[in-house]
């Protein structure tokens, strides 16, 4: 929303485009690599998150690991596992899930998986 939010960076620009220049198989790391080439911060994360698509959320949790070093963005973890989208949690479920949830949160998250 470029009116409402001042100008799209480009690399926010290449993030929504990326399904469609590398196809579906390839899209998922293409997002990846284009939130580490940006280096985008816990900030502009959390509002690609917020603002963006299944598959940019998806993005999102997969980069958490290489980006935010802390549990900043805990709460974007903690958001997709309250969903039922199941490429969402999974998502959420990784390194980073791993390193900052505690283990109530991880064993729940993890029976979540084995139940939806």
């Amino acid at each position: 929303h470029p009116g409402t939010h001042g100008p799209i960076a480009v690399w926010e620009l290449r993030l929504a485009e990326a399904g469609r220049r590398c196809g579906p198989t390839h899209a998922d790391a293409a997002r990846v690599l284009v939130l580490h080439a940006a280096r985008a911060d816990t900030d502009a994360l959390t509002r690609v998150y917020t603002q963006g698509t299944a598959d940019e959320r998806r993005a999102v949790l997969h980069a958490l690991p290489h980006l935010v070093p802390g549990p900043d963005a805990l709460p974007l973890v903690e958001d997709a596992l309250r969903t039922n989208d199941t490429t969402l949690v999974a998502a959420a479920l990784g390194p980073y899930a791993a390193r900052h949830l505690d283990p109530h949160q991880w064993r729940h998250a993890v029976l979540k998986c084995l139940f939806t």
